[in-house]
């Protein structure tokens, strides 16, 4: 018996001519071009959900650190890929809490990769939390207070608001907890990103979804199980009644070995 390739294309309806077969892991994600905003009904990023999931639908297995336990080397590489190819990551306060990443280091090739494709040099990783509730602070606030951003609801304590400030670009909406339009709004128009990567987690994936503000979705679907109850998906929040549940379109479709790694387009919710 001959063996087949391990990195496979079953179909990709962005690539023209792209036949299925055999491919290198070069040739997944590797020229997303995503587009530069979206203006209706409001001026937003354009924003892609990127997520890894076992069979069974489980996003988060266990404790601080685990989430990469999910997926393969290959995912992780992808990951890293698509993230590359937006202006701007976008993580909610549990992911941050959960498993603490840093904002990435680029090398001077990748940077000037993403200066050539019209992005920021350097992402703006920017982080959603109600009340601000991080501590200690994150590594991903580490860096230069130019790359990163909080966005949090009214309720923020105000000495959480004064320590917070001297380390992140701190936004602070005029309600209780962050409206995606609104979010959209800032960071497209006052910090000039034109398309999002958001990691997660769940609840910040629902929002993002039921108000109508997330285009793609980027799924690896590991070959795991993990079972159990009480386990978050891809998508949390209030979901969507069964007759009106919302489509997706399948824009492509590849596999490294048993691993796969979907990309669909979302309907407006």
């Amino acid at each position: 018996m001959v063996s087949l390739p391990s990195v496979q294309r079953f179909l990709d309806k962005t690539v023209a001519g792209g036949a299925a077969g055999p491919v290198s892991r070069d040739e997944i994600y590797r020229d997303l071009r995503f587009p530069r905003g979206v203006d209706v009904p409001v001026a937003r990023p354009y924003t892609a959900i990127n997520m890894v999931s076992t069979v069974d639908g489980k996003v988060a297995i266990g404790g601080p650190g685990t989430t990469r336990l999910i997926g393969s080397p290959t995912d992780h590489l992808l990951m890293a890929r698509i993230e590359l190819q937006a202006d701007a990551v976008l993580l909610g306060a549990g992911l941050v809490r959960q498993d603490d990443p840093p904002y990435p280091t680029l090398t001077p090739d990748q940077r000037a990769q993403r200066t050539a494709m019209g992005l920021r040099p350097d992402p703006l990783w920017a982080v959603v939390s109600t009340r601000g509730e991080l501590e200690p602070l994150p590594r991903v606030f580490a860096g230069p207070r130019e790359h990163t951003a909080l966005f949090c609801g009214r309720a923020i304590a105000s000495e959480r608001r004064r320590a917070l400030e001297q380390h992140t670009q701190l936004f602070v909406a005029e309600t209780e907890r962050v409206d995606a339009h609104w979010l959209g709004r800032v960071l497209r128009e006052q910090l000039g990103v034109g398309s999002m990567i958001c990691l997660g987690g769940p609840t910040l994936n629902a929002t993002l979804v039921e108000a109508g503000a997330a285009d793609e979705l980027f799924l690896t679907l590991a070959p795991k199980l993990q079972g159990g109850s009480h386990r978050p998906t891809v998508l949390e929040g209030h979901g969507f009644p069964p007759e009106h549940l919302l489509p997706l379109e399948l824009l492509s479709l590849y596999g490294d070995g048993d691993e796969l790694y979907l990309r669909y387009r979302l309907s407006a919710s």
